[in-house]
């Protein structure tokens, strides 16, 4: 009996590699290890729902964080906060001094819950 795999000479076989899984929240560029115990199922705009780790920053931080499913609002929370987090060290460096106009909409936005 033949086999059905047919071998191509010079390739190799290719070896599974467990990975550590990452925050689904936080940046490419960060790098932070989720916790392999808060999972949630994600729901996408557009796609399908599929289940994903996140670290204990983001898992306590989110707007939908008493729930197990995460949606667009986590994202949008997710992306708000670290421009927030860019400009407020921006701000402290002296490299960006804001408008008057800025000023009232953040101070009104910290008054939010």
């Amino acid at each position: 009996m033949k086999t059905p795999i047919s071998r191509t000479p010079g390739a190799r076989a290719l070896r599974l590699v467990a990975v550590a899984p990452r925050c689904h929240l936080c940046p490419d560029e960060d790098q932070v290890l989720a916790d392999p115990a808060l999972t949630v199922t994600f729901h996408p705009a557009s796609g399908i729902a599929r289940r994903v780790a996140l670290c204990e920053s983001c898992h306590s931080g989110r707007p939908s964080r008493g729930k197990t499913d995460m949606g667009p609002a986590d994202l949008a929370w997710r992306v708000v906060e670290r421009d927030a987090t860019t400009l407020l060290a921006a701000y402290e460096e002296r490299r960006w001094i804001p408008y008057r106009g800025e000023l009232e909409f953040a101070a009104g936005l910290a008054r939010m819950a």
